[in-house]
């Protein structure tokens, strides 16, 4: 009994490393995981995202971009990191927009007072 004991134990052992050397990714497969991460991250939390966090973000895409550049990929492997890419690229125009918007909607009001400063007659 203690021989099938030994015998069970080092075939679990065996699988379970199995398991995990087949579940470990390559750098280049933890690459495009860090932008999936990165573009789920963004979208879910970059409605509140301040000046700093989409600084930050910026910063975080240009270190995988570049980690990127050191692998070759499948053509599979790149369609999907071309999708990843429309996503931040499209989360980061959305908030240019948005921000750019604001910015001439301020700058209309401005206008607006400032004409109407400079129209003003004198009493």
């Amino acid at each position: 009994m203690k021989g099938l004991t030994k015998v069970m134990l080092v075939a679990i052992i065996a699988i379970m490393g199995c398991v995990v050397t087949a579940s470990a990714a390559t750098p280049k497969e933890k690459c495009v995981q860090k932008l999936e991460k990165l573009t789920q991250e963004m979208k879910k939390n970059s409605a509140d995202y301040t000046d700093e966090d989409w600084e930050d973000v910026a910063i975080q895409y240009e270190a995988i971009a570049k980690e990127m550049e050191e692998y070759s990929y499948t053509d599979e492997e790149l369609r999907k990191i071309g999708v990843l890419k429309g996503r931040f690229y499209s989360m980061v125009a959305k908030k240019n927009v948005n921000k750019g918007a604001s910015e001439l909607n301020t700058l209309i009001q401005q206008l607006g007072g400032f004409l109407q400063g400079f129209l003003e007659k004198d009493e």
